[in-house]
């Protein structure tokens, strides 16, 4: 009569295991850990966890599958499983709590003694996994200061066998060579990471992903044509491809700002880069995408609200992206301030930035490591400074550093920027007239209408002159229109003028002005 009653019982379980082992098949792994919580077998729940791999499954399908497998698990599954705690971790990381994800790893690190013993045998499973991350972390946080060579050294000798780590470990190198300007590496790495996933049957997540590095790339080259056809496929992409942590439309919206801004310097161009910042979240910070946003954000903030609105933009913006904890940003943004301040004739406050931006450019000069923006905002910063007092002689070499970085590395936006500091250095129309020349194939103009009223005589002589070829004149009269559209008029703004034109920088409305300032 018991074994007549257990019967029922026994087939359940059965059932509940074969479904459990089919949904694993199928890397539906929410529902196998359902069948197999309800199967009432503990052996088949244990064995199901010891096999998850936390990154392979991040790379299949997204955070969001982590965070909807953790939430099925009870808290003594995690504290049973190293491999699932860091798990928790990656997803912690990726919704953009960097300093909880940190204090988990190491909390996993104290409990498994540096990563060398696991419960279940997968020791070498746990070293591989724990590098990945902290190679991730890294990558984020430092950019491209990171250190990465250890890093890939222990992946290498733990993952021999397994091609998704090094897709994992080639993922990070393209925003390591996207940071710091190196485009053909970062290319190489891009085209690599496509063909492991590819191999490997990858769902179209994995490739999707990748999108947003060549959108990036396209965006550091200067190639905003096809930058501009990047967006556009991006933005068609079908939503159904796309994960919640993968942020392609937010990328695409940025790109598209930044075009818009380079192409016509409009001031809406800086409303939709602040829009799709935060879209894009603070769980896919790196430097990269933020510098591209906060160009355009800051210069509108200073033409809109002058020194009050750009020192209220940098202030807010430095202190979220310390707040997540991503340095390269923050070293970006006091590179970028620093200019702004020495083009409105604030010397004094910007002479201690100044020293410090000389401080760290004689680091990189040493061989340390930083991000091309951040060297690029630096030099630019730099040589402003020496025009405002004085010294075209010191400007000059720096401009000159410029071109040549640029062409070295491709990037356009670097070069005509360096020919444009160049000539006015110079006081050259020759030399601006080859700025122009060189910007003309993108129509680039917001490198040039940057430094306002400075070029305007050098410009307009440049478009008067026979000499200068065809297209730098014709490109001259489109960044003429660019000067006059965008001629700032905050010199003439009083304190309380710019303390109500300055919120505008962030979107608020005349109403909210008025209740904020107790206007009636």
């Amino acid at each position: 009569a018991r074994s007549r009653a257990d019967a029922p019982a026994a087939r359940t379980r059965d059932r509940r295991l074969r479904a459990m082992a089919w949904f694993e098949r199928r890397q539906r792994y929410v529902d196998a850990i359902q069948h197999a919580q309800a199967s009432g077998d503990p052996a088949a729940l244990t064995r199901l966890l010891a096999d998850l791999r936390p990154l392979h499954v991040f790379l299949a399908h997204g955070v969001g599958e982590l965070r909807a497998i953790l939430r099925e698990l009870a808290p003594d599954h995690l504290a049973a499983h190293p491999r699932l705690r860091l798990m928790a971790a990656l997803a912690h990381f990726k919704s953009g709590y960097f300093g909880e994800a940190g204090a988990m790893l190491e909390e996993v690190r104290a409990l498994t003694a540096g990563f060398a013993r696991e419960p279940f045998g997968a020791v070498r499973q746990l070293q591989s996994e724990a590098t990945a991350f902290e190679l991730l972390a890294s990558a984020y946080v430092d950019g491209a200061a990171t250190e990465a060579e250890g890093h890939l050294a222990a992946l290498a000798a733990t993952s021999q066998d397994d091609p998704l780590m090094w897709a994992w470990a080639q993922n990070i190198m393209i925003v390591l060579h996207e940071e710091a300007g190196d485009l053909t590496a970062s290319r190489e790495a891009i085209a690599r990471t496509r063909a492991i996933y590819t191999t490997n049957g990858m769902v179209r997540f994995a490739d999707v992903s990748l999108l947003n590095h060549d959108l990036l790339l396209a965006l550091a080259h200067g190639q905003l044509r096809l930058a501009t056809d990047l967006a556009a496929g991006m933005r068609r992409v079908r939503l159904a491809d796309l994960s919640s942590d993968v942020p392609v439309i937010a990328m695409s919206r940025i790109a598209i700002a930044s075009i818009d801004y380079e192409r016509r310097y409009v001031e809406s161009a800086a409303d939709a880069a602040r829009q799709g910042l935060d879209q894009f979240g603070e769980a896919e910070t790196w430097g990269e995408p933020y510098a591209i946003a906060h160009t355009v954000i800051a210069d509108v903030a200073w033409r809109r609200g002058g020194v009050i609105g750009l020192r209220r933009f940098i202030d807010e913006a430095r202190q979220r992206v310390r707040r997540i904890g991503v340095r390269s940003a923050d070293n970006f943004l006091a590179a970028l301030g620093a200019g702004y301040l020495v083009r409105a004739g604030e010397l004094a406050e910007a002479a201690p930035q100044i020293a410090r931006l000389e401080a760290r450019r004689a680091a990189w000069a040493a061989g340390a490591r930083s991000a091309w923006r951040e060297r690029d905002a630096t030099a630019l910063s730099l040589a402003l400074w020496h025009l405002a007092s004085r010294r075209p002689d010191e400007a000059a070499p720096i401009a000159q550093a410029l071109i040549d970085e640029g062409l070295a590395g491709g990037r356009l936006r670097t070069e005509v920027k360096g020919r444009v500091l160049l000539a006015l250095a110079l006081q050259d129309p020759a030399a601006m007239a080859a700025a122009l020349e060189a910007a003309q194939p993108e129509a680039m103009v917001a490198v040039f209408a940057e430094e306002g009223d400075a070029i305007l005589d050098l410009v307009r002589a440049a478009a008067a002159d026979e000499a200068a070829g065809p297209l730098a004149r014709r490109h001259a009269d489109a960044v003429l229109r660019a000067l006059t559209l965008g001629r700032r008029q905050v010199n003439a703004l009083n304190e309380r003028e710019a303390q109500i034109v300055a919120p505008l920088a962030h979107g608020a409305s005349n109403k909210l002005i008025a209740r904020r300032l107790r206007l009636t």
